[in-house]
């Protein structure tokens, strides 16, 4: 690898890392204030229940079905391309620094079986898209991520609002 390869290298480096931090402290604050309009939901539509029972509007089955959506579906995903993102950005500040060459790097990914067999090492350009890839595919989980916290917040704002109406 030239210089500018190695400068090249060190750059997407800190920025893979800006964007897993950023990313994994960002899909956090989603989960808490899903988790926070869930129970906030839940919490007014039994005390509403309790106090009126034609208080039961039907988002706390949508709300809970959203938020085990963001849950069970995009959490996982979200922390793999995360940790994905922390390696790539490891990987390529060791290529920035020059300890490792694309040959090495490739081979000891063969060797712990994260890259199938290929006859050529791949080269920076490709590595790159490859990672812009990732990058984009992290963007949309966490925007699915946003869009679910957003939708459950909405309907337990509902269920506040149907509580409050209903109080004499």
């Amino acid at each position: 690898m030239d210089e500018l390869e190695k400068h090249t290298a060190l750059v997407l480096a800190a920025w893979l890392r800006s964007v897993h931090t950023q990313g994994a402290i960002f899909s956090g604050l989603l989960l808490v204030v899903a988790t926070v309009a869930m129970a906030l939901g839940a919490t007014t539509l039994l005390h509403g229940g309790a106090l009126n029972p034609l208080v039961t509007p039907s988002a706390l089955p949508w709300s809970m079905a959203l938020f085990v959506g963001q849950l069970v579906v995009l959490m996982p995903a979200e922390r793999v391309l995360c940790l994905r993102l922390q390696l790539d950005a490891q990987l390529f500040n060791a290529l920035g620094q020059g300890r490792y060459g694309l040959g090495d790097v490739d081979q000891s990914l063969l060797r712990i079986g994260l890259r199938p067999a290929q006859a050529a090492t791949r080269s920076l350009g490709s590595r790159i898209a490859g990672t812009q890839r990732l990058v984009r595919l992290y963007a949309g989980v966490l925007a699915g991520q946003l869009v679910l916290a957003l939708g459950t917040c909405a309907l337990a704002a509902y269920s506040v609002f149907c509580f409050l109406r209903a109080m004499p």
